[in-house]
Parts: C-alpha cells; sequence; structure tokens
C-alpha cells in the first residue's frame, strides 16, 4: 500500500481537474452521491478542502469538504480527478471576540476587527473553506471591494439569493459594520483589511468560525 501523498503542508486543496467530477459516499466502490462542474462561482475553479485521504485497489482517494448544505458535508474523489494544492494559511474566525485570525504555518500573524451576523440571522460556527473571490462591480455596496465565497450557509435563509451562502466581505459603512452584530451571517471587514488579505489567500484556504 503506497505511503501518504499529502505532506509538507498544514492542509491542501483539490482543484477539480475534469469536466465534471463524481462524488461519492465512500471511496471505491460506492453510490455516486452527486456530480460538480469544474467551475464554481464567478468562474472560480471549483476547489474543496480535503480532509484526508485513502488508499484503495483503484487507487487513491480524498474525503473532501463539500460546499453544499447542510453545512460540513462531505463526500470522496478521486485523487486523479482532481490538482492538490498545498496552503499554509488559514483564517479563524472569533465569533465572541468578533475577530478575525489570519493564521500563517501555525502562526497568528493577523487579527482584524470584524462584523457577524444578527441574533436572528447568525454567522453558524463550523468549519468551510474559501470556494471564490470576486470583486463587485459596485465598489460602494455593502459588499465592499472584494468577496470571499465560503462553502458553508446560513442556517436561517434557506430561500434567501444564492442560497444564503456565507462569505467575507468589506463594506461601504465600517462604522455601522465592524465591530458589530449586523449581518445576514456573513463576515464583514473593513475594505483595506479585506484587501490586505486578496493576495495572501488562494481558494480552498480553511475558515474555522467559533464561538469563542
Amino acid at each position: 500500500m503506497p505511503g501518504p501523498t499529502l505532506t509538507g503542508f498544514d492542509s491542501y486543496a483539490a482543484q477539480v481537474a475534469v469536466p465534471t467530477i463524481s462524488v461519492y459516499a465512500q471511496p471505491a466502490a460506492s453510490p455516486l452521491a452527486r456530480t460538480f462542474p469544474n467551475t464554481a462561482g464567478y468562474g472560480a475553479p471549483e476547489t474543496f478542502l480535503i480532509e484526508r485521504e485513502q488508499h484503495q485497489a483503484d487507487g487513491t482517494w480524498y474525503e473532501v469538504l463539500l460546499p453544499i448544505r447542510p453545512n460540513g458535508s462531505t463526500g470522496w474523489v478521486r485523487a486523479s480527478d482532481v490538482k492538490v494544492v498545498g496552503i499554509d494559511d488559514r483564517i479563524r474566525v472569533h465569533l465572541g471576540s468578533l475577530t478575525l485570525q489570519l493564521v500563517q504555518h501555525g502562526t497568528v500573524t493577523r487579527t482584524y476587527p470584524i462584523g457577524i451576523g444578527t441574533v436572528d440571522t447568525p454567522t453558524p460556527p463550523g468549519e468551510y473553506f474559501i470556494e471564490y473571490l470576486m470583486r463587485p462591480t459596485d465598489q460602494n455596496t455593502i459588499y465592499g471591494h472584494y468577496v470571499y465565497g465560503l462553502s458553508g450557509y446560513a442556517p436561517t435563509l434557506a430561500n434567501w439569493p444564492g442560497g444564503g451562502e456565507l462569505g467575507i466581505h468589506g463594506t461601504n459603512n465600517p462604522a455601522a459594520s465592524i465591530g458589530k452584530r449586523v449581518s445576514h451571517g456573513c463576515v464583514r471587514l473593513s475594505n483595506t483589511d479585506i484587501e490586505s488579505l486578496v493576495p495572501v489567500l488562494p481558494l480552498g484556504t480553511p475558515v474555522d468560525v467559533d464561538t469563542a
């Protein structure tokens, strides 16, 4: 049996390398769970966060975190269907302290103040990843200069545009947003702060949200 293929980085992303990828409930011979195209939102390459790998007689498989409801859903993909990207960055969102930390090589390098969801439309704790990055055409909106689309969904907004997808984005009104619980579940940063993250964070970057 071959040894592990995922070594040397803190985490790994799987970028879809085939026109349509098949996701299975279990590795090897198991029912097909669903399929994904090779592009995600705004033309970004479809990317999953790899949770673990397993070697079978028919090759290597990866269990991946999926950008679907319910949050935390996983499935298995063939290693031959994806391009693996090593990632040493991580985002930690602390709901209690209203802060976001950039972690690089296991060390917190920056801490940013944030806005989060209200009591009625909370930002849900959990493990997510960055699925895509988009720059709004209109820079003077509630979404600010950039939006990171995340793999998770707001628990109370199933009928919201986009299905209630969670995001990390800037804002055109930091005074009314940062340090407050005002959003529909997304995490809000100042435009200056999210601009500092854009050159750093690749697609697939893990995003951990906790209640601390």
